[in-house]
């Protein structure tokens, strides 16, 4: 899962309680993913994002090295600023799109 799906998902479940937003991830195998780079497609959907949840998920995800595959993962990216900016520039939106985009989600994986 990318987290622009994270940024939208709640528990719907029987049990779950009000503060279900945003979901929390444990235990998850993180895996950078390239995609292409669309200015216009981020700055339409800028207004659409809970820019609070997002940037504590981002910072929620702290660096994982799994010796037996070599493999290090890195998250915990403080990148996005605490508040949205009023006018997005290019570098602002590369750091988006980065984490919007290229930063997968998955069950973690047996070592």
């Amino acid at each position: 899962m990318r987290l622009i799906t994270h940024n939208i998902l709640a528990c719907h479940a029987r049990g779950c309680d009000s503060n279900n937003f945003p979901l929390s991830f444990k235990d998850a195998q993180v895996e950078i993913i390239e995609a292409e780079f669309s200015p216009q497609f981020l700055i339409k959907f800028i207004p659409r994002l809970d820019w609070n949840a997002l940037v504590a998920t981002a910072r929620e995800v702290r660096p994982i090295c799994h010796p037996s595959s070599h493999s290090h993962q890195q998250l915990g990216d403080d990148s996005l600023p605490d508040t949205q900016p009023d006018s997005p520039d290019d570098p602002f939106l590369r750091k988006l799109h980065h984490v919007l985009f290229e930063v997968g989600f998955g069950p973690s994986l047996p070592s």
